[in-house]
């Protein structure tokens, strides 16, 4: 069974036949129980949309963007179809040290 990892893009058909896709923006690890508190669940939200926010909520906020997730329970990963991740999208060759910094030590 796939195990979706943040950074992941996903295409979840649920048992209804509703497809939604997006970025896995979060991971929730299953934890012990504890006494006097419920198990916490097993879960991923999944980024379905991005809207700017309106510009007197970003001067109240460090956050500049609203973001829409959907939850996915573990029971329901079985329907997520892997597409792609942004790991192995990364460009090493854009990165440059900054001018005048020290020679890292090898």
């Amino acid at each position: 069974m796939y195990e979706p990892q943040i950074g992941d893009y996903v295409k979840w058909t649920t048992a209804l036949g509703m497809v939604h896709e997006g970025w896995v923006y979060f991971k929730c690890y299953p934890t012990p129980k504890k006494r006097g508190f419920r198990k916490a669940e097993h879960y991923i939200t999944i980024e379905i949309g991005v809207k700017d926010k309106p510009e007197e909520e970003c001067k109240k906020s460090l956050h500049k963007k609203n973001h829409v997730l959907l939850l996915c329970y573990h029971s329901s990963w079985h329907e997520l179809e892997y597409i792609t991740n942004r790991r192995d999208n990364i460009d090493v060759s854009m990165y440059h040290s900054q001018e005048g910094r020290y020679a890292d030590i090898q």
